[in-house]
């Protein structure tokens, strides 16, 4: 997964309601 497509997903993500956080490494 390229990085940009990564930073996308996450902005997307958070803006849904900051799920990310549950799928990505601390």
């Amino acid at each position: 997964v390229p990085f940009a497509r990564l930073s996308q997903e996450y902005q997307r993500i958070h803006k849904e309601g900051g799920v990310i956080a549950s799928i990505t490494p601390c």
